[in-house]
């Protein structure tokens, strides 16, 4: 993984769908590899297992905002 210079800053985007069990871990991940990461852009395919209200969770401690697709 290429870490960028400390001037710059990155938005990560991360698809998902059905990933409620890993998405705390991999959030978690990324703000230790990228701590000055500008935001973590989540966007679920219509999960069914709960990946949406984690990710909402992770929003009050993490750069997160979620993205839902309507009627996959």
């Amino acid at each position: 993984m290429v870490v960028p210079e400390s001037s710059e800053r990155l938005a990560v985007i991360v698809p998902t769908l059905n990933e409620a069990e890993n998405i705390e871990p991999l959030v978690q991940r990324i703000m230790q590899r990228m701590p000055d990461c500008l935001e973590i852009i989540l966007v679920d395919d219509g999960s069914t297992d709960g990946t949406q209200e984690r990710a909402q969770a992770l929003a009050a401690q993490f750069p997160v905002r979620l993205l839902e697709r309507e009627n996959p």
